[in-house]
C-alpha cells in the first residue's frame, strides 16, 4: 500500500548516509528495481526467513529479525505503514546517537492525520495520485507521543535501536509473534539488558491513520 510515503519521504531527506532494508512478505511483488532507479540506497528487498516458531499467528518480530541480518550500520530504524518523513528525519537520527550512548533505544513523536480510504489495491501507491507530502486534505486527528498520548513508553512505529543493542538482546524475542505482546515484553527484554528509553520530541513525524479504512469495493 504505502510505498509513494515511504519513496517520496526518502527521496526528500538532506542527509543521504543511510541503506534501506524492505521485508516484503506481498507475495508476486517485487519493487527493488523501483526503488533503485529512483536513487534510493536500496541494501535490501525480500521476504521474511522462515519462522523460528513456525506456529506464531503473527510476524512482525520475525520480519524485524530478518532485517537485521542484512543491516551493516550501527543504527537501526524501524518504519512502518503510512509514515510521511520530514525531510530532516534521517538527519535527526544521525544527530541523537552523536550524542546518546549506544544503551539507548529512542522513538520520535508524530501527528496522527485522518484522510481518504484506498482508490484501489496497488503494489505502489493506493491512491490515483501519488502522496508527496501534501496535507492539505488530510485532517488532524491526535498527537502521538509514546508515554503522554500513548500509555506504552515505546512505540515500534518510528523508533531508531542501536546494533549494540540488538546484540546484547540477541535480536527480538519471536515468541512474541504469539500475541501481539512485544509492547508489554520487549520493554522488560530491554531493562534486563540494561537498555534506557529516549523519546526525542524535537523530531515529528506524519502517519496516516489507516486502521479503519474498509477495503471491501476497491479494485
Amino acid at each position: 500500500g504505502g510505498f509513494d510515503l515511504l519513496c517520496n519521504s526518502l527521496l526528500s531527506q538532506d542527509y543521504t548516509n543511510y541503506e534501506l532494508i524492505v521485508i516484503d512478505d506481498l507475495v508476486g511483488r517485487d519493487l527493488s528495481n523501483k526503488i533503485i532507479n529512483m536513487g534510493i540506497p536500496l541494501r535490501f528487498y525480500g521476504k521474511s526467513k522462515d519462522k523460528s516458531y513456525p506456529d506464531t499467528k503473527f510476524g512482525e518480530m520475525n520480519a524485524i529479525n530478518t532485517a537485521l541480518l542484512h543491516c551493516t550500520g550501527d543504527i537501526t530504524v524501524i518504519m512502518e505503514d503510512y509514515l510521511w518523513l520530514p525531510s530532516y528525519s534521517m538527519r535527526k537520527w544521525n544527530k541523537v546517537y552523536n550524542t546518546l550512548p549506544q544503551s539507548y533505544l529512542t522513538t520520535a513523536v508524530g501527528i496522527t492525520w485522518d484522510y481518504k480510504p484506498p482508490d484501489r489495491i496497488n503494489d505502489y501507491s493506493i491512491w490515483n495520485k501519488e502522496f508527496n507530502g501534501d496535507f492539505t486534505d488530510l485532517k488532524v486527528r491526535q498527537l502521538w507521543v509514546p508515554g503522554i498520548h500513548r500509555l506504552d513508553l515505546w512505540d515500534w512505529v518510528y523508533a531508531a535501536v542501536p546494533m549494540d543493542a540488538w546484540i546484547k538482546m540477541n535480536g527480538v524475542d519471536e515468541r512474541f509473534d504469539y500475541f501481539m505482546l512485544y509492547s508489554i515484553y520487549f520493554k522488560f527484554q530491554c531493562v534486563m539488558n540494561n537498555l534506557q528509553f529516549y523519546h526525542d520530541q524535537n523530531h515529528i513525524v506524519n502517519l496516516i491513520a489507516h486502521w479503519n479504512w474498509n477495503l471491501g469495493d476497491v479494485s
